[in-house]
């Protein structure tokens, strides 16, 4: 995993929420998940202290940093559900790979570095045969989704119905 840095989010993070959680009470009120200066409201489930961080951008805004060494993940403190997810992430370096896991167990199986989780692909690079690098998203160990724009021979994988993913280190935007 490659060095990344998101203004609202980590990379290969679990979540039960997205950076702007929709309240219950109304759903015109957004939470941002990121406080802009440390990572209170978040739990460190089995990566090294150092892998996630609060660091200044480029432009000197704050940003969740990810080293992705090792490779792991952080969580909300809290479950949300009901969101629109919402982010804006970069990568430094030509090729990166991160996920952001949504629906995710609280924990990652014995020996994985991941939870069962629904997740939204957040890469750079070439598409594949099988995926692409514009927010695809797919269940992940075990988890399961009917996905409402499917791969034309089948799956479980959605695919983005629009190619907006801007290479490195340019600023992307999800919702």
């Amino acid at each position: 995993m490659n060095t990344c840095a998101l203004a609202s989010l980590a990379c290969a993070i679990v979540l039960s929420a997205p950076v702007r959680g929709v309240a219950q009470d109304s759903p015109e009120a957004f939470v941002p998940l990121f406080n802009g200066k440390d990572l209170s409201g978040w739990v460190n489930v089995n990566c090294a202290p150092s892998t996630f961080s609060v660091a200044k951008g480029a432009e000197g805004e704050p940003v969740i940093h990810c080293t992705g060494k090792p490779t792991g993940v952080i969580r909300t403190d809290k479950q949300y559900e009901n969101f629109i997810l919402e982010l804006d992430f970069r990568f430094y370096e030509k090729e990166g790979n991160a996920g952001l896991f949504i629906w995710s167990d609280p924990l990652p199986a014995k020996g994985q570095p991941f939870t069962r989780a629904i997740e939204v692909q957040v890469m750079t690079g070439p598409d594949g045969d099988w995926y692409t690098c514009q927010g695809d998203v797919f269940p992940i160990h075990g988890a399961t989704m009917t996905p409402e724009n499917p791969r034309p021979n089948g799956g479980q994988r959605a695919y983005p119905t629009d190619r907006r993913m801007k290479e490195a280190p340019a600023w992307n935007h999800y919702r």
